[in-house]
């Protein structure tokens, strides 16, 4: 009866330690550093340094001119990203450009789907929105 009791309690056990929360897996597809290669179907300028950051429900990053924040929700493949705030320094014009199609990009988007560590974030029809690439 304990041999019984304790082979029922260790496959108990052995089940649920294998399930998975779906919203943290999700969570660590788009969590860390990402590069900003393209915004708008737009290369970035090469000495761009734009950047995304996806933390816990934070997100942060520099649009190549400006610093920026705000928040974004996931749930499953659906992703909403509010944007809160930005400094304000002056950018040459090419960057100018950058920061404007970034920021008018990013409330946009409603899904993101990432293939061979490119994350592309997308609208609601299927246009992907804005192109980054894992950060090394």
């Amino acid at each position: 009866m304990i041999k019984h009791l304790a082979l029922v309690s260790a496959a108990f056990f052995g089940l649920t330690a294998c399930q998975s929360t779906p919203e943290s897996t999700i969570e660590s597809e788009i969590s860390g550093h990402w590069h900003v290669n393209k915004v708008a179907n737009v290369q970035v300028k090469s000495f761009s340094q734009a950047s995304i950051e996806f933390n816990d429900g934070v997100i942060t990053g520099n649009n190549g001119c400006n610093n920026f924040m705000g928040e974004y929700q996931l749930e499953d493949k659906q992703l909403t990203i509010t944007t809160s705030g930005a400094t304000r320094k002056a950018c040459v014009n090419g960057l100018v450009q950058q920061e404007k199609r970034l920021m008018e990009s990013l409330p946009n988007v409603v899904e993101f789907v990432l293939k061979n560590d490119v994350l592309s974030l997308k609208d609601a029809s299927g246009k992907v929105l804005v192109e980054l690439s894992a950060k090394q």
